[in-house]
């Protein structure tokens, strides 16, 4: 389930026409095209070559946008300096809290009257609010495409200004903290929840003498959150919770799926993917070709159905391009982001792995991000 508001085929022209602006003006502005570094060019050949032995079925669309996320990746990681970036994420962190605001007020003011209703039991408004049929709630997405990516869009902004602050001496404002509250709270996500406390890894790192206020004020509104808000959202996340500590079977994501699509969404093709791989097979090592984990895993959960999901991430990414070239881009992207030394970042990168794919531009927010993040504290350390 997708809570987009926007065609695919309008986000993709979006994105190659700022992109193709933006390199252009980097060739022209150096004279020369910059050229990554030789383990990403490994990956980008990879890509291709997964691409070029199922050729007669690839969506080169598909490969051009992973394309120009590596390479923006690229060049922003080679060139964006620290002011630059902590002006940039906080900008992205207040606009998230002013459009969900703006979408909160659009509801109250009873603006938007649900008449249609798609497929999906959804209707989208102004402001990124959307009313869903399941619960008969309204929800806000805020800038985002949907509740759980706007979630992890603002916790990871909270996270890199934290370290940013921290990495230049700062202390973090309580209006941050106050803010971050408020949109966590506001999304109504399961995952917005999972992940809502995450921050504090880094004040617990710190030893923060602030802690226990900061600590109370949390647990303070998750408690007004529970008091005042509807069932719907805790009726989900406790389904979220069974989906995971539950032995699955097709019956039972059938039934899943009817209960609560959105959690299904994250978990069903996870277990369709792990219930049906063959570790004897060549294409379990170099990939089934672009998008064929869609058609796969749609074909079993929606067999009787012509209904095809996107997945994410994993098993997505896994299942189209092969182990090999999955395991090698967490080598080379996540070695970066040193997770073992990281907690939140791994924390986060978990659930991300269920909620977005590698051309969203979510993923990319948290690989951009955490990596500046990480070669910011290298340079100020090594100075």
């Amino acid at each position: 389930m997708a809570f987009s508001g926007l065609y695919l085929t309008e986000k993709i022209s979006l994105f190659v026409l700022f992109m193709g602006i933006f390199f252009l003006y980097k060739i022209i502005s150096t004279k020369t095209f910059p050229l990554p570094e030789k383990n990403i060019l490994l990956f980008l050949f990879g890509i291709f070559l997964s691409s070029f032995i199922h050729i007669g079925e690839v969506e080169w669309i598909s490969v051009l946008f992973t394309y120009f996320f590596i390479y923006t990746y690229f060049i922003l990681v080679k060139d964006i300096n620290p002011q630059l970036f902590v002006s940039a994420i906080k900008f992205i962190f207040w606009a998230y809290l002013v459009y969900l605001v703006l979408g909160q007020i659009y509801v109250a003011l009873g603006l938007f009257v649900p008449k249609n209703i798609n497929d999906f039991g959804l209707q989208f408004g102004s402001f990124g609010s959307v009313y869903q049929l399941t619960g008969e709630t309204f929800r806000q997405r805020s800038l985002s495409t949907e509740p759980s990516h706007a979630a992890f869009f603002t916790v990871i902004s909270m996270i890199s200004i934290l370290k940013c602050d921290q990495l230049f001496g700062l202390r973090t404002s309580k209006k941050y903290w106050l803010a971050y509250l408020y949109m966590m709270v506001g999304y109504t996500s399961s995952f917005g929840l999972l992940v809502l406390p995450v921050p504090l890894l880094i004040i617990l790192k710190k030893n923060n003498f602030k802690l226990g206020v900061i600590i109370l004020g949390l647990l303070l509104g998750i408690a007004i959150f529970i008091l005042f808000s509807s069932q719907f959202f805790f009726q989900r996340l406790f389904i979220f919770f069974e989906m995971i500590s539950s032995e699955l079977d097709l019956n039972n994501l059938e039934n899943i799926q009817g209960t609560d699509g959105s959690a299904f969404y994250r978990i069903g093709p996870t277990f369709v993917y792990f219930n049906n791989f063959k570790i004897l097979d060549i294409y379990f090592w170099i990939g089934h070709g672009i998008n064929k984990g869609n058609e796969f895993i749609s074909n079993i959960i929606y067999s009787n159905s012509d209904y095809e999901l996107s997945i994410h991430f994993f098993p997505g990414f896994f299942y189209d391009y092969g182990l090999i070239l999955g395991v090698l881009f967490l080598l080379i992207f996540l070695k970066k982001l040193r997770l073992s030394k990281n907690l939140s970042y791994t924390f986060i990168f978990i659930f991300l792995m269920l909620n977005s794919s590698i051309n969203t531009q979510l993923f990319w927010f948290f690989i951009i991000s955490f990596t500046l993040v990480e070669k910011f504290k290298n340079f100020y350390k090594q100075g």
